[in-house]
């Protein structure tokens, strides 16, 4: 009887180990990731800091001040922009082309959204000098697509397309997005709110909904049909918005209390 139950306690106590070491295991993941989190912010604190310490003395006009600047700061995207538009400024675009190249293998692979701002230069760069402009801009976009966050240098390129008022470029962009990243609820959003901005009719807008529903995942619908219908209010489709939000309300009633709806996640508005 006392070997079984010291069979029992060692069994338990194995069990035990197996628990703490499991706990142990969950809690040290779940402290990386804040950790991880504070890392990026004071990398970017620091990178902040180094801008604000190199500009003291006003923002250089030459390259050779700049070249002093790239070479104390050299992970600063800003710096490197900036020389690159004084390129510009002298009309010396080969210069700026060169200068980003030189960004894009000095500044170091860990400061992935420095790289990415530079690549968003470069591909606004080529929308205004190259030439043809629109083969620049694909070529200089596909080379994006390869070192950076692929949702990311879409969005960037579709914030170009928007704000040069290229709207057709930005409309055939979205199509794309929306069967590349078919589950991303952010990116049906985007395609909602240009949809909305063209002004487009009732059924176009319903067959996009529907379209996003069938890809979303479960856990995404109400998000995103909330964010569609305040967009509709915002966008002067107050009854589109109401029928939108009484539909909510009738098929997710049964889901829980109203106060279990989701606040706005992954919204670009």
């Amino acid at each position: 009887m006392d070997d079984e139950s010291e069979g029992c306690d060692q069994d338990d106590g194995n069990k035990c180990h197996a628990v703490a070491d499991r706990t142990g295991s969950n809690a040290k993941k779940s402290d990386e990731r804040p950790t991880k989190r504070a890392r990026k912010q004071s990398r970017e604190l620091e990178i902040s800091a180094l801008e604000e310490r190199a500009l003291q003395n006003g923002i250089p006009q030459t390259p050779d001040e700049f070249e002093k600047l790239v070479r104390s700061s050299p992970n600063s995207s800003f710096v490197w922009i900036k020389y690159m538009a004084c390129l510009l400024v002298l009309a010396d675009v080969e210069k700026s082309r060169a200068v980003a190249e030189r960004a894009l293998k000095t500044i170091s692979v860990r400061e992935e959204e420095e790289k990415l701002n530079v690549w968003v230069a470069c591909i606004n760069l080529e929308n205004d000098y190259g030439s043809p402009r629109e083969h620049a801009v694909k070529k200089i976009f596909q080379r994006a697509l390869q070192y950076c966050d692929p949702e990311k240098v879409h969005l960037a390129l579709l914030a170009m397309y928007e704000k040069t008022e290229q709207y057709q470029p930005a409309d055939e962009l979205l199509d794309r997005m929306t069967k590349r990243f078919k589950t991303s609820c952010k990116i049906w959003l985007y395609r909602i709110q240009f949809a909305l901005k063209q002004g487009k009719d009732v059924e176009y807008i319903k067959c996009i909904v529907n379209s996003a529903l069938l890809s979303l995942p479960q856990r995404e619908r109400i998000n995103f049909l909330t964010q569609i219908a305040v967009q509709e209010f915002k966008c002067g489709m107050p009854e589109q918005g109401r029928s939108r939000f009484e539909l909510i309300l009738r098929e997710y009633k049964k889901k829980g209390p109203l106060e279990c709806l989701p606040g706005p996640r992954n919204s670009p508005w």
